[in-house]
């Protein structure tokens, strides 16, 4: 399980109750984290992109040069 938050970390846990930190790579709080094709995308509310493979979520790589427009809560798709 992984989640976002406003200071641009990530938590991920792998029993869903206890939560460990892991920095995001996007520069500004995480408003958008999807999972797909086995890769979590984490969008930061300035538009930068960083992405963890496999199913933790510990370990992101800002995407350099991706962006997308500047994302709110609740308007991420992720297809396979």
């Amino acid at each position: 399980m992984v989640g976002g938050s406003t200071n641009a970390n990530v938590g991920y846990s792998s029993n869903g109750t206890s939560f460990t930190n892991a920095a995001s790579g996007v520069t500004t709080g995480v408003s958008g984290l999807v999972y797909g094709n086995s890769v979590f995308v984490a969008i930061g509310s300035g538009g930068g992109v960083a992405t963890s493979p496999g199913t933790d979520g510990a370990t992101w790589t800002l995407q350099a040069g991706a962006s997308v427009p500047v994302v709110t809560s609740g308007q991420l798709l992720f297809f396979n």
